[in-house]
């Protein structure tokens, strides 16, 4: 729960009002930034990031069929660009899951009902600098 004050904050801020946006977001912006995924929820970007996409894995039938003498080959190397690929794409699932995280912990009590239906950072982001909690 508290992984995120590790991640690079000496101390937690709590967003209670427009007087505590900037150390919050500079809390949040530090956070993300650490976990490489500021460039997904900064909310100073005029439009919306593109959402983190799974690699597709690929199938060992269709590169048989496709590559019927070097199928091996072939298949071993797309998978292991796949599994470089899944790598980052899990580090940063997990990286927005802990900014998610210290997000709705430092939000105060009083405005949490407010953010609860956000469907991505970037989104609840823009938002919370918008309404001014």
């Amino acid at each position: 729960m508290a992984e995120y004050l590790s991640a690079g904050s000496s101390s937690r801020v709590i967003l209670k009002d427009s007087t505590t946006w900037d150390s919050w977001l500079a809390n949040i912006e530090s956070i993300a930034l650490s976990y490489e995924v500021w460039d997904l929820c900064n909310p100073e970007l005029e439009a919306a990031p593109k959402p983190l996409e799974e690699p597709k894995e690929p199938d060992i039938e269709k590169t048989k069929e496709e590559y019927k003498e070097d199928w091996f080959q072939v298949y071993q190397a797309t998978h292991l660009q796949w599994t470089s690929k899944n790598s980052r794409y899990v580090k940063k699932r997990q990286g927005l899951n802990i900014v998610v995280t210290a997000i709705r912990n430092s939000v105060h009590a009083n405005y949490q009902p407010f953010i609860i239906d956000y469907k991505t950072l970037y989104e609840l982001l823009r938002f919370v600098n918008c309404g001014e909690p």
